[in-house]
């Protein structure tokens, strides 16, 4: 199959999930950060910093901290690799954003998580 079909398929996808999730406020952090995923993993870098940014905002407004948190990895992992083109968001580096969200691994007791941060860290 086409990669540009697979994106257009993607795209689509991730816009009927949102629409859904819309009337299911509890999903938005996580269903943005995933979108914000997609837009990255497509090389749409500066719409995926976006995304995230949207779902920073309505986490922290939902209090939704284990979204909240992934979603700061995520910023943090993506802003550190090397195709980034990006070293900041919203002000912040992603080192930054990487030790906030241990914190909030931290806090929460968040192994998983906490495993898949050390991973980064190990690569970098």
């Amino acid at each position: 199959m086409d990669m540009e079909v697979l994106k257009k398929d993607a795209l689509q996808c991730s816009q009927n999930i949102l629409k859904i999730f819309q009337t299911y406020v509890p999903c938005l952090p996580d269903s943005f950060k995933m979108t914000g995923e997609l837009y990255w993993l497509i090389d749409q870098q500066k719409t995926a910093l976006k995304w995230w940014t949207k779902s920073i905002r309505i986490g922290k407004k939902l209090g939704a901290k284990p979204d909240l948190s992934r979603t700061y990895f995520e910023v943090g992992k993506s802003l550190l690799s090397p195709e980034s083109k990006y070293k900041q968001l919203n002000g912040i580096t992603a080192e930054q954003y990487l030790d906030k969200a241990k914190i909030m691994f931290e806090e929460m007791d968040l192994e998983w998580d906490l495993n898949e941060l050390k991973k980064i860290s190990m690569i970098n």
